[in-house]
């Protein structure tokens, strides 16, 4: 987030930032896995402490191959959670249960509502990607009181339906990183930094770039890239 709200910090050798955000790191862990973990492992994180502990829990993390999705799977079994995830590709559903999904659903194969009701008895949690398109599926699985933490904008405008998520009293909230406050930042990023001490979070497959060609870095990120897109800044 060194850019947000900054003139500077967009592919910088050094950026000034408040200090709250510039975050301990663990000796151990990895400057590459430090590098790519700050807006979707603060928003995964967000996404499942927000609203109580999952502890316990089901939770379910659509795109689970995904940077958010990756997180939200490694960082919901740190928190004690059973969690679902669903994917669009076997090879997909190989890095979900590398993750520690203990079920992954491949929604271009199978349905996703009927394979998730035969596993949980009720989701607690959902970090959603695609509204659009899992509005109905988010609406069936999911138990009493239930949250559905909206995160991304995949798939275009949603059309809700109502009497499912009335009967049981669901939730849906909409949050983007840079939008919350100072407390829920640091709040959120305190609990990635302990994941990282337990060494529950792990490194995404990356493709490097150095930084004279930071405009194919930018195309292939456009493109939905498998895994992270990092710039090698002299």
């Amino acid at each position: 987030m060194a850019a947000h709200t900054n003139r500077w910090g967009t592919a910088a050798q050094w950026c000034v930032v408040p200090a709250f955000k510039a975050r301990r790191l663990p000796d151990e862990s990895d400057f590459l896995l430090g590098a790519t973990l700050g807006v979707p492992a603060v928003t995964a994180a967000h996404c499942l402490i927000a609203d109580g502990s999952v502890h316990g829990r089901d939770v379910l993390v659509h795109g689970g191959a995904g940077a958010v999705g990756r997180c939200g799977i490694e960082l919901g079994r740190w928190s004690g959670a059973r969690v679902v995830a669903t994917v669009s590709s076997e090879a997909k559903a190989e890095v979900a249960r590398a993750c520690g999904a203990e079920l992954v659903v491949d929604y271009r194969r199978e349905d996703v509502a009927s394979v998730i009701r035969g596993f949980s008895a009720g989701i607690h949690r959902v970090l959603e990607v695609s509204l659009a398109a899992n509005a109905s599926i988010d609406a069936e699985v999911c138990g009493l009181n239930a949250v559905v933490v909206v995160f991304g904008t995949e798939g275009g405008e949603a059309t809700l339906p109502v009497r499912p998520p009335l009967f049981k009293s669901l939730s849906f909230r909409f949050i983007l990183l840079y939008n919350f406050s100072r407390e829920e930042l640091e709040r959120a990023a305190g609990e990635v930094e302990r994941a990282l001490d337990d060494g529950a979070l792990t490194l995404a497959p990356i493709t490097r770039f150095s930084l004279d060609d930071i405009t194919a870095a930018h195309e292939l990120q456009e493109d939905g890239p498998f895994g992270r897109v990092l710039l090698e800044i002299p």
